[in-house]
């Protein structure tokens, strides 16, 4: 038995993400049995990163039990990135479920305090995009683009020049490898998996947690120079095909499987 675990934590059950919504103190122990119970009956899971590995055994006091393994995920290279476009001031793209984890709130603050008009375009769809828009107030429409749930986000990648993950919590975002295969840096807070992802100062910028006038700052460096967004683009891409292919994935997967099978 091989359990997959994506998402390790989450603000139903993690208090410390945010208080709305937390189950109450005296369920927190029943979920602690209730988890350990269940990784004691595989004979191995996989997370996707080495610091959701370290939030198991933490969480779960685990100790150094060797049946969870680390696979990160892999995304198929599927074309060449394109050059980013030369604007004088770049587009920040930002794309997800509308929910509280993805944090457009705080990316919505960062845009009132960036010292650089740099536009912005937010995909997708969700409960929060109501209260996103009056956040935005006046300027959506003007340098805020919602234009909803698309398709085909690799063409709204082509016309950015950096890509924004501020996510509260985020185990191992798919958003950030695609981003570093398009070639684009990303300016994310660093939670959870994302530093294992994008190397802060190489492949893009990471803030801390929460930190929304850093956040501001990072996007207003990046958007308003070409050139390092362009070095740190082509950085993210060789990373991202260097740590997180398709066929290295499936490799690493098999390997688990094989290893359960022969013990």
């Amino acid at each position: 038995v091989v359990a997959t675990e994506h998402l390790a934590h989450f603000n139903g059950s993690d208090r410390s993400l945010l208080s709305e919504g937390g189950r109450s103190i005296a369920t927190a122990p029943i979920k602690t049995v209730f988890k350990r119970a269940s990784i004691a009956t595989c004979d191995a899971v996989i997370v996707p990163s080495e610091r959701v590995t370290r939030f198991f055994r933490a969480r779960y006091r685990l100790g150094e039990m060797r049946k969870i393994h680390a696979v990160p995920y892999g995304v198929p290279a599927q074309r060449e990135a394109e050059p980013i476009p030369e604007e004088h001031i770049g587009q920040v793209l930002a794309s997800g479920s509308i929910i509280t984890q993805k944090g457009f709130d705080l990316l919505a603050e960062a845009l009132l305090l960036a010292e650089v008009d740099w536009p912005l375009t937010i995909l997708g769809e969700g409960p929060h995009r109501v209260g996103l828009e009056q956040q935005l107030g006046a300027l959506n429409g003007s340098r805020v683009s919602m234009p909803g749930w698309q398709h085909d986000p690799l063409a709204w990648l082509d016309r950015s020049r950096v890509v924004c993950l501020p996510s509260r919590w985020e185990t191992s975002p798919f958003a950030a490898i695609e981003a570093q295969l398009a070639a684009r840096p990303v300016v994310a807070f660093a939670v959870d998996g994302l530093p294992e992802i994008v190397a802060d100062g190489e492949t893009g910028i990471l803030v801390q947690p929460g930190d929304v006038p850093a956040l501001a700052r990072a996007l207003d460096r990046l958007a308003s120079d070409r050139a390092e967004a362009q070095r740190m683009g082509l950085a993210g891409r060789r990373r991202a095909l260097a740590l997180f292919g398709l066929e290295e994935m499936i490799d690493r997967t098999e390997a688990v499987y094989l290893e359960v099978i022969g013990g």
